[in-house]
């Protein structure tokens, strides 16, 4: 399909009239109120990713840490270090998954 050169110069003519009509608009409206949407944005997307992607791989680090900390249970009873094991393989995760306000990273 071949474009004549009269409607790219047209299109271009029309992108640079329009460029300085965005721009006026953009000014027409208080910083402030810009900056409460864009932080009203933010907290709704951080949230939203933390229900629906940090919560459950949070919910599965804790299933493989217990797992884990099963298997290494004889290992750490040997190096009397159970507690730390559980700590950081059971407790932290599940602190950071349940103990945490929604979008709170």
């Amino acid at each position: 399909m071949r474009v004549s050169k009269k409607l790219i110069a047209l299109f271009i003519v029309t992108i640079l009239c329009c460029a300085p009509l965005s721009a006026a608009m953009a000014q027409d409206q208080p910083a402030m109120r810009k900056v409460a949407i864009i932080d009203d944005d933010d907290k709704l997307e951080k949230m939203a990713v933390d229900a629906v992607v940090v919560r459950p791989l949070g919910i599965c680090a804790i299933v493989g840490g217990a797992l884990l900390f099963v298997v290494s249970l004889p290992f750490s009873a040997l190096g009397k270090n159970v507690d730390e094991a559980a700590q950081t393989l059971v407790t932290t995760p599940t602190q950071y998954t349940f103990g945490r306000p929604l979008g709170k990273f």
